[in-house]
């Protein structure tokens, strides 16, 4: 259904289009293309925004041009490259245009090859925050149903993947009656209530209640008429604020039948069904919390899907302007009624450093309009990339204005989010344990993870004389083993941490060592099938003996053969060892080791003998051929062994009888 493309080069494309747009379909809308089927290439162009003057490509600039040219306008010319490549893989000819033709979701589906992936119960959270499912019903073909492509290009255009979509569509298309579409109906159905998709990867996670929560408000006007709190009359509540009654309190706890009345839903809307609404009651109404410590990710005027955020990803902030937010009448905090909240002429959500002498850093804030015709909407905001200087913790807030951008105050209670960051700090101290040719390397864990789990380290051994790199590795845990090392080798090495937001710093450089060979062994004396040898003599205290090993040169190396090795152990104070069983006339590598009470150290280089010939084994296959009354004719098969030495000739001896001393020779 796709095409596919270089993901590299998609992945370019795609972040040069969501730097100025939070959507592909913000971007479409920007350049007029949203109602387009099929765009020019210079379309896509301006779409890009890459149009430049200078050439196609950076190949066809000039070394002065590329010079002249700033590192934005080098940007735009690699832009401008991968969009003519993009161009020459997905143009088909329009038979009513005599220009090469791109359809708009071929291009959509191949930008979102590179996409974050994401399961369909966040994608539906995102959606019920933005509670813009009529919208989305009018925006999408007239019938009401969706196709494959037609659903697909929905979640692509919010940024989604196309594999993602295709999926969910899979598994949503099993719950109707057979039929190649889908309908709206059912898909904000399942969305709201019902996103645990049979067969899908995230259907068996237990409810949070911060993923309850954007359908609770889906579903119910506020959190009080939600858990069917004890309303107060609206008379009273600003009685109340008159007279300066109004405290701020931790909210009221929610019982057990709370919670089953609220996951029910409606019954023009019904939520969960009984089943489940009965075990995430029995469950949710144990932890006996607050309404407050149940949704960190909920003020009193402003929800978000979640708390935790990649730099960069889009953000879906519900927003009311009731006169008690979403919490309804029973909630923690008092709010300013009505008439008296001063939104100015273009209010607007923002995210500001969560740090209170960073609070007026006008660059740090990312900033979205609301729509003061609407009590209750949705706005979208980027989150915001780490600063220097700041911490990842940021308030989201609902700020009164006349221009749109320079605040006049705070009008909702701060929303605490936080952005990822890479791992702020390394490892502080590595241990490292060395071998002949391999070193263990072990280390703490990061204090800080930078607001997500550390899905890895990343392991770099260099030289110390040199700096030059030795060795790299990766793990999940912290240790590893580097191996294929030199011996009695100097390293340096450095551990760094990665987690969903990137690669953390490196790590000082700690000193590592692999150990050195012992003094191979002494050959005294050789024989035929015996090789005497002297062992070096030792004065380390826990060394309790050796191990020497004899491998036939043709079955590989003394470390790593198992077959037709000889192996003799001898006590400390036994400094020569006799080793038995070789074959005549054969090459052995020889090879010893040190031994302690708890492990056998490395093994000595090798050394190389041959065994003496010996003798040769009897002819095999002897045969009487022809008898004649004074000879005999016989035949025989080479002898299996013939002692490491050429046979040179054969010795025949023949005896006239049982019990006769009488015999012939012939040689």
């Amino acid at each position: 259904m796709e095409a596919t493309i270089n993901r590299q080069a998609a992945m370019k494309l795609r972040a040069r289009l969501l730097s100025s747009w939070l959507t592909p379909d913000q971007a479409l809308q920007s350049a007029g293309l949203r109602d387009r089927w099929r765009l020019t290439e210079a379309e896509l162009r301006e779409l890009f925004e890459a149009e430049v003057e200078a050439a196609s490509s950076p190949e066809q600039v000039s070394l002065e041009k590329q010079r002249a040219i700033s590192a934005a306008g080098r940007w735009r010319l690699r832009v401008e490259a991968g969009v003519q490549r993009l161009c020459a893989q997905l143009q088909k000819q329009d038979p009513d245009s005599l220009l090469p033709m791109i359809l708009r979701r071929e291009l959509l589906f191949a930008l979102s090859q590179s996409a974050p992936r994401e399961g369909f119960r966040a994608w539906a959270a995102r959606r019920c925050t933005a509670n813009d499912w009529e919208e989305l019903r009018h925006a999408g073909p007239a019938s009401g149903y969706l196709d494959l492509e037609s659903f697909c290009e929905m979640v692509v255009l919010e940024a989604g993947h196309i594999d993602d979509a295709k999926e969910w569509f899979q598994h949503l298309k099993d719950l109707t009656d057979g039929s190649t579409c889908i309908s709206y109906a059912l898909l904000r159905q399942t969305a709201v209530g019902c996103p645990k998709l049979p067969g899908a990867a995230d259907s068996a996670a237990p409810w949070e209640p911060t993923e309850l929560l954007p359908r609770l408000l889906s579903v119910w006007t506020d959190l009080t008429e939600a858990f069917g709190w004890e309303r107060q009359e609206l008379r009273d509540v600003i009685r109340d604020r008159q007279q300066d009654k109004l405290t701020q309190t931790a909210g009221p706890r929610v019982s057990h039948q709370q919670w089953l009345y609220a996951l029910r839903g409606k019954p023009e809307w019904p939520l969960l069904s009984e089943t489940e609404a009965q075990e995430e009651a029995h469950r949710l109404g144990a932890l006996g919390l607050t309404a407050d410590r149940l949704f960190p990710n909920l003020s009193d005027r402003l929800q978000v899907t979640k708390n935790l955020f990649l730099p960069g990803e889009l953000i879906v902030v519900r927003y009311t302007l009731s006169d008690f937010g979403h919490y309804g009448v029973c909630g923690p905090s008092p709010m300013v009624l009505g008439p008296d909240l001063p939104l100015g002429k273009a209010p607007f959500v923002a995210a500001v450093p969560a740090q209170p002498e960073l609070a007026g850093f006008e660059e740090a804030w990312s900033r979205s309009a609301l729509d003061v015709s609407l009590v209750r909407g949705a706005v979208r905001l980027r989150a915001p990339g780490a600063l220097r200087g700041t911490s990842a913790f940021w308030h989201l807030r609902i700020f009164a204005s006349d221009d749109g951008r320079t605040p006049t105050s705070a009008v909702s209670a701060p929303l605490l989010i936080q952005v990822m960051t890479v791992p702020p700090a390394p490892p502080s101290e590595v241990v490292a344990e060395g071998r002949d040719t391999s070193i263990s390397f072990k280390w703490a864990e990061c204090a800080q993870n930078g607001g997500a789990a550390v899905d890895r380290y990343d392991i770099a051994l260099r030289y110390a004389e040199s700096s030059k790199l030795a060795w790299t590795g990766h793990a999940q845990e912290p240790v590893i083993t580097a191996t294929s090392l030199t011996p009695d080798c100097d390293y340096t090495v450095q551990v760094r941490a990665a987690n969903r937001a990137g690669c953390g710093p490196w790590s000082p450089g700690f000193a590592a060592r692999t150990a050195a060979r012992p003094p191979p062994p002494q050959v005294l004396a050789v024989g035929r099938e015996t090789v005497l040898l002297r062992l070096p003599v030792e004065k380390a205290g826990n060394l309790t003996g050796y191990v020497v090993k004899a491998v036939c040169c043709t079955t590989g190396e003394p470390e790593t053969s198992g077959d037709s090795e000889i192996v003799k152990r001898s006590g400390p104070k036994q400094t020569e060892v006799l080793l038995t069983g070789l074959l005549c006339a054969t090459s052995y590598r020889l090879c010893a080791a040190r031994l302690n009470a708890s492990d056998q150290g490395p093994w000595s280089t090798c050394i190389q003998v041959r065994t003496k010939a010996g003798t040769p084994l009897p002819p095999e296959s002897l045969t009487c051929l022809e008898t004649k009354q004074e000879e005999l004719c016989v035949s025989w098969s080479p002898p299996p062994r013939d002692g490491g030495a050429a046979i040179c000739g054969y010795v025949l001896r023949a005896v006239c009888g049982p019990g006769s001393k009488d015999s012939v020779l012939c040689k």
